[in-house]
C-alpha cells in the first residue's frame, strides 16, 4: 500500500481522537485569537473559560445522547466558532444579591458587565433535552449573544442572519417571521440615545435557540419586549397584536383566521384575571422556517405557583379542553405531586418567600398559535430551580416521572447524563443546574422538556 495513503490514513485517525479528546475532556486549545493586545490575551482566557464551563457539557451531553462522532464534532466545531465569540469577553460576575443589576469590572478600562437575562446569574446560555418515547434524548440550546447587545450598534436581525448563515444545516433558516418580529419588538440603542423612563428590569431583548437533531439542526428566535415597550411607551400586549396583524398580512399562509382567533382567546382570559393571577409577558418567539410551517409562541408569567393556577392557564380558565391538554395536564400534576406531596391544589410550596417571589420564579407558560389552529396549545415551565430543594431531588423526581410513562431508557439515563454533564460541583448541595422542567400540549403526545444552567459564574 502507497505509505503517503498510510500516513493520510493515519493523520485523518489523529484529527479524530483529538478531536473527541477535546470535544469530551476539554483538552487541547480552543479557538485561538492572533494578536498581542490585553483585548486579544482576554479573548483567548475567554474563549478557554467559556468552553470549559459550556463547551464540555454540551459534548457531553451530546456523547450520552448517542450522537453520531461526525455530527458531533460538526457540531462542536460550529459552537466553537460560532457561539462562543457571542458570550464576549469573560468578566466576573457581581456579588450583588440584586437579580439582574449590571456590575462593574475591572478587566478592562468602564466595562461593565452584562446582566444576561438567560439564567438568574446571568449565565448567557441554557441548555435542553427531550428524551422520546423510547427514551432517546435530543440536546438543543439557547443563548444570549451578550456581545451583540453591549454594542450601541448592533440590530437583532444582525445576529439571526449571521447564525444562520453558518448553521451546520443542509437546510436554509427562513427569517421572515423572525425579521419582522425583530422589527416591532427590539429597539436599536443607537436610535434612542435617552434612557427609557421607567428602568428595564434586564437588557437583554433577543435570544436563539438551536435545536440539534441526529441529522439537522433548527434555529429558533426569541424576542423579549421589555426594552421596547418602555422606549418606545406602546404596551407589550399592543406590540403582540402588531405581530400578529403583520403576520396575518403573509401572503405566503393560506389562512390566517386561526392565528387571530387564537390571539383573541389569549387576551380575552388574560383580561378576566384577577390582579394575583394576571400575568407579565417575558417572550415572544417563531421558528425559522418557511411561513406555512411556523408557530407564534407567546410566554407569560403569573406570580402565583399553585397547581390549580397551572389547570386555569392551561386550559384558558376551562374555556379549552382536548384530550392533549388533558394529558398534559395528568402528566404535569403527577409530577407536581411528586415534588410536594401533601399541599392542596391551592397551596403553594413550601419555601423561603426570597425564592417564591424571586423576579423570575411564578409559573410560566408559553402559548402556541399557528394559522391552522383555532387554538393555542399550551406548556407549563415549572420553575424548579426555585421550588426544590437541591438538583438531586429533581432527577429523583424526573425518574419516577419517566417510570410512570413506561420510559424505562430515559429513567435509567436521565440521572447520569446530568450527573456526567454538569460535575463542577454535587447536585444534593443545592438548586440552580435544573431550571424548569416543562410540559407541552402537541398535537399527537405530552413533550416533556428539562433545561439546565452550566452555572458559569456560580460554580460551588
Amino acid at each position: 500500500m502507497d505509505t503517503r495513503f498510510i500516513g493520510f490514513i493515519k493523520y485523518v485517525i489523529y484529527l479524530v481522537v483529538a478531536s473527541r479528546r477535546q470535544a469530551i475532556h476539554g483538552h487541547g486549545q480552543p479557538l485561538e485569537y492572533v494578536g498581542g493586545s490585553e483585548e486579544s490575551r482576554l479573548a483567548t482566557s475567554s474563549h478557554k473559560f467559556w468552553w470549559k464551563t459550556t463547551g464540555r457539557p454540551l459534548a457531553r451531553m451530546l456523547e450520552w445522547a448517542s450522537y453520531p462522532l461526525p455530527t458531533r464534532n460538526s457540531y462542536l466545531s460550529f459552537y466553537s466558532q460560532h457561539i462562543i465569540p457571542e458570550f464576549g469577553l469573560f468578566l466576573p460576575a457581581s456579588d450583588s444579591s440584586e437579580p439582574f443589576e449590571p456590575s462593574l469590572a475591572s478587566a478592562l478600562p468602564d466595562q461593565k458587565i452584562f446582566p444576561s437575562y438567560m439564567t438568574d446569574d446571568h449565565t448567557p446560555i441554557e441548555f435542553s433535552c427531550i428524551f422520546d418515547d423510547g427514551g432517546i434524548p435530543t440536546i438543543r440550546f439557547s443563548v444570549d449573544p451578550v456581545r451583540r447587545q453591549e454594542s450601541s450598534d448592533g440590530l437583532a436581525i444582525g445576529f439571526f442572519e449571521d447564525i444562520a448563515r453558518v448553521m451546520p444545516s443542509p437546510a436554509p433558516q427562513d427569517l421572515t417571521w423572525c425579521r419582522l418580529c425583530a422589527e416591532e419588538l427590539t429597539v436599536a440603542r443607537r436610535d434612542h440615545k435617552g434612557p427609557p423612563l421607567i428602568k428595564p428590569r434586564y437588557p437583554s431583548q433577543y435570544f436563539a435557540g438551536i435545536e440539534l437533531s441526529k441529522s439537522n439542526t433548527t434555529l429558533k428566535a426569541y424576542f423579549l419586549p421589555e426594552m421596547s415597550a418602555l422606549i418606545t411607551g406602546v404596551v407589550k400586549f399592543d406590540l403582540i397584536t402588531r405581530v400578529v396583524k403583520r403576520i396575518s398580512q403573509d401572503p405566503s399562509l393560506y389562512s390566517t383566521s386561526g392565528l387571530q382567533q387564537a390571539w383573541g382567546l389569549l387576551l380575552e382570559f388574560f383580561r378576566s384575571l384577577p390582579q394575583n393571577l394576571a400575568p407579565s409577558i417575558e417572550i415572544v418567539a417563531v421558528d425559522c422556517v418557511p411561513s406555512s410551517k411556523n408557530r407564534l409562541k407567546v410566554y407569560v408569567r403569573t406570580p402565583l405557583t399553585t397547581l390549580s393556577a397551572v389547570k386555569q392557564f392551561m386550559t384558558l380558565g376551562f374555556a379549552v379542553d382536548s384530550a392533549e391538554i388533558t394529558e398534559t395536564l395528568e402528566q404535569a400534576s403527577y409530577f407536581w405531586r411528586i415534588l410536594f406531596p401533601g399541599i392542596s391544589d391551592d397551596e403553594e410550596p413550601t419555601v423561603g418567600g426570597d425564592r417564591l417571589r424571586h423576579p423570575t420564579s411564578g409559573l410560566l407558560f408559553y402559548y402556541e398559535l399557528r394559522a391552522s389552529s383555532l387554538y393555542p396549545l399550551p406548556k407549563i415551565y415549572i420553575p424548579v430551580r426555585h421550588l426544590c430543594k437541591s438538583d438531586e431531588e429533581i432527577i429523583g423526581a424526573m425518574e419516577k416521572l419517566y417510570r410512570k410513562m413506561n420510559n424505562l431508557e430515559a429513567m435509567r439515563n436521565y440521572g447520569k447524563l446530568i450527573r456526567d454533564a454538569f460535575d463542577h460541583r454535587p447536585l444534593s448541595t443545592r438548586t440552580g443546574i435544573h431550571t424548569y422542567i416543562t410540559f407541552a400540549a402537541k398535537s399527537s403526545k405530552v413533550e416533556i422538556t428539562a433545561y439546565f444552567n452550566p452555572e458559569c459564574f456560580r460554580r460551588g
